[in-house]
């Protein structure tokens, strides 16, 4: 018999996007209780928060499990690319040395670089 699981809202990682986006704290932590996957969807949604340069929120969703590289996108590129200095610092504090490359082979130095940062 398999365990029962928490029943997942649709609505849920689209939430956390925009609290993460937002920087709406109380938010994105009732979305990530609500989360049946909070690493997965706490993942897509750190993209968004370093892309926005929303600290706090990058921190609440990096304290919940969320991974700096997504399917697509990475949280380090997304803030290299705005130039969002202290969030390159939170991010990097929390990153393995082995990821330091997206999945597309790209970094986020090239990413900095290439906007002239």
């Amino acid at each position: 018999m398999r365990p029962a699981s928490k029943p997942r809202s649709d609505k849920c990682p689209l939430t956390l996007t925009h609290a993460a986006r937002d920087g709406d704290l109380a938010t994105l932590r009732v979305a990530l209780a609500d989360s049946a996957d909070p690493v997965r969807d706490g993942t897509a949604a750190l993209v968004v928060a370093a892309e926005a340069g929303r600290l706090g929120a990058a921190a609440e969703l990096l304290s919940h499990g969320a991974q700096l590289h997504g399917h697509d996108d990475d949280a380090l590129t997304a803030a290299a690319s705005r130039g969002h200095v202290a969030m390159l610092l939170l991010l990097l504090r929390n990153l393995p040395l082995k990821d330091s490359v997206n999945a597309r082979d790209g970094s986020a130095l090239c990413a900095a670089v290439s906007r002239g940062y």
